[in-house]
């Protein structure tokens, strides 16, 4: 193999067009990434919601067992540890509970009451967030504020509950400090009433937002079926 014995190194002027232009595309791609990307609207991750709870959660099945922060407990422990936390002004005010199809309505009575006397408030299965399934839909490229509703019509905001009058207000404030247009993506319980969105609708319009994205949960490898119409055909 002969190799070229006449290369001479470079020693002229480098063109510093093609360095400039490429340190503005940087540039551009680390200080305006939150407006070119686009957001997809049905991608939604609860994970935050459910890290940030602090509520114990309590768990029954249709045998009659309990579960308290995920330690076996029978009724009756389960009501003195709540009357000895209510003595020393520790019981929690929350309890989320969760209960399996079939569990006996006579234990859901004894801890109601039971929970009623130390105070305890019992978040039943109600304050779930099941995301409808659906693949396919258009997002947003506007930045997006998130508000969350369970099947209890409660109302979440960056992971908090919120009433709806702060909630506005919190609204209106991050409209005001955005520098464009905001979405409000709605990460609704599949069950909820109509009448539900369209006031939430109603009040994201009040407080400026521009649109309005339902968050639906995607189903990895299954396309959407078309929509059929009453005539029989596809919409």
């Amino acid at each position: 193999m002969r190799f070229p014995r006449n290369a001479k190194v470079f020693r002229g002027q480098l063109d510093a067009a093609p360095v400039a232009g490429v340190f503005f595309l940087l540039a551009l791609m680390l200080l305006l990434h939150s407006q070119i990307v686009f957001t997809p609207g049905v991608r939604v991750d609860l994970a935050a919601l459910g890290a940030t709870n602090r509520w114990p959660t309590l768990q029954a099945d249709l045998d009659g067992k309990l579960s308290y922060l995920g330690d076996s407990i029978s009724f009756e422990s389960l009501t003195n540890r709540w009357q000895e936390e209510a003595k020393k002004g520790e019981v929690p005010t929350v309890v989320q509970m969760f209960t399996e199809p079939g569990t006996p309505d006579a234990l859901l009575e004894k801890i109601r009451l039971g929970a009623k006397e130390v105070g305890v408030t019992l978040m039943g299965n109600a304050s779930r967030i099941d995301l409808p399934i659906y693949n396919g839909l258009p997002g947003t490229t506007n930045g997006i504020v998130v508000v969350a509703v369970n099947l209890s019509g409660q109302l979440f905001f960056e992971n908090q509950l919120i009433l709806e009058q702060p909630l506005r207000q919190r609204l209106i404030e991050a409209v005001q400090r955005a520098r464009t247009p905001l979405s409000l993506v709605l990460q609704a319980d599949r069950e909820i009433p109509y009448e539900t969105i369209l006031h939430l609708g109603s009040l994201a319009r009040q407080a400026g937002l521009a649109e309005i994205l339902l968050a639906t949960r995607p189903q990895v490898g299954r396309l959407p079926r078309p929509l059929e119409s009453s005539t029989g055909g596809h919409l």
